[in-house]
């Protein structure tokens, strides 16, 4: 494998982290399990250092055997007052969720010490309603996701190839940066089952208790029917659980981040359907490797660009217009965009039917078809065509705020 040691810097994330520095609230960082936060944290502290030789920073990691011992809030607010400096420090609580009663020591700092406080976790309990009723207003929560494709190209450069072909690779291996396109493919599959397992061990088991069988086989569900639409009626019936059932395991396979979920939007009426919604995978290579590289080439485009989208901080629904379905209403203050994602329109057919879906939206929001091709015919109602590679380097700029 490669080494390991050449990290790229995640230079978004910490952009975003110098802006909220010092702001009074507490940092709150999120992501599945292995895609990055730890690097982010030490690439912040060094950046600080850089800043300021003579700051003051205090890092634990509580998945590291030096920490394991603090396992509660008493033992965390002694080690505090043992160790947090007297002036101004930085705080970093990697893993946060492995000390029961967590939050209490970290609305501490905030009331008793002069503290800038940054913390990660692996499930999204992180932002339960007992911490949210702690620290209300007092947190800004920052997601991170595995590489985007540019931060794959970046993190492996020295290639020959076509960037269409690197896109392929990207498509197949995955995002984690626990893989490497170099290696071989089985050991790829290997890294990727096994982290899929340490978070149904770590992140999910814990939440639901015993049902493993039930748990895989709603899991294996999910990661068949990325991108289709779904309930927890029909993934009940699938497995054979109540619906109750169904959504609390699925609720937790969220919570660890393994399955992002696109609530569908009345397009005309702005009001979110109460009825199917759609999942999508955290990663494109867990899925290969998990489902034995059972494929759907536009599913998986479709799947990259939805976490695209996430990345760059919009909310994501499935529109629906007219009983006509829009693959994503992606929306931000006061920008709104439609999109289809089409591995291919040269069909005439094909074309057709994606333009149908956004022709008759009557609002000037941007709508876009996003596709392999790169040659494309003229399309009418002002709908726009771009190579999905394109879009996802930011080559061309169509993501504009224009008002309804």
């Amino acid at each position: 494998m490669a080494n390991r040691r050449r990290w790229i810097l995640r230079t978004e994330y910490l952009e975003r982290l110098r802006r909220l520095k010092d702001d009074g609230t507490i940092k709150v960082i999120t992501g599945i399990r292995r895609c990055g936060k730890s690097v982010l944290l030490k690439q912040f502290a060094d950046m600080l250092k850089k800043e300021d030789p003579n700051v003051s920073i205090l890092y634990m990691n509580f998945e590291s055997r030096r920490f394991g011992s603090i396992d509660d809030y008493r033992k965390l607010n002694e080690y505090f007052d043992r160790n947090l400096p007297k002036k101004h420090a930085y705080v970093f609580l990697d893993e946060i969720q492995n000390v029961k009663g967590w939050e209490k020591s970290v609305d501490s700092l905030l009331v008793d010490d002069d503290a800038d406080v940054y913390v990660t976790g692996s499930n999204g309990y992180l932002l339960s309603s007992e911490f949210s009723t702690l620290i209300t207003g007092r947190y800004s929560e920052i997601s991170i996701f595995p590489f985007s494709f540019r931060e794959f190209l970046e993190m492996y450069p020295a290639r020959e190839k076509s960037t269409d072909a690197m896109f392929a690779e990207y498509m197949a291996s995955g995002s984690m940066p626990i893989i490497d396109p170099d290696d071989d493919e089985d050991d790829n599959d290997s890294r990727l089952i096994g982290l899929y397992n340490d978070i149904i061990t770590k992140d999910v088991r814990p939440r639901i208790g015993e049902g493993g069988d039930i748990l895989n086989k709603i899991s294996d569900a999910m990661m068949r029917d990325t991108g289709n639409e779904t309930s927890y009626s029909n993934i009940a019936e699938i497995s054979g659980v109540s619906k109750n059932t169904a959504k609390k395991y699925i609720t937790a396979l969220e919570g660890a981040f393994l399955f992002y979920r696109a609530d569908r939007l009345n397009v005309k009426t702005s009001e979110m359907l109460k009825t199917t919604s759609k999942y999508y995978a955290c990663d494109t290579g867990m899925r290969c490797s998990l489902l034995r590289k059972i494929s759907d080439e536009g599913r998986m485009l479709e799947n990259i660009v939805f976490l695209e989208l996430l990345r760059r901080r919009y909310k994501v629904t499935v529109g629906s217009y007219y009983g006509r379905e829009i693959d994503f209403v992606a929306s931000k203050k006061n920008e709104r965009m439609y999109i289809q994602v089409s591995f291919s329109i040269a069909d005439e057919k094909t074309r057709e039917r994606e333009v149908a879906s956004l022709k008759n939206i009557p609002d000037s929001y941007p709508k876009l078809i996003l596709t392999m091709d790169r040659v494309f015919g003229q399309l009418p109602y002002g709908i726009r065509t771009l190579n999905a590679v394109d879009w996802l380097l930011g080559k061309e700029r169509v993501l504009q705020c224009i008002s309804a």
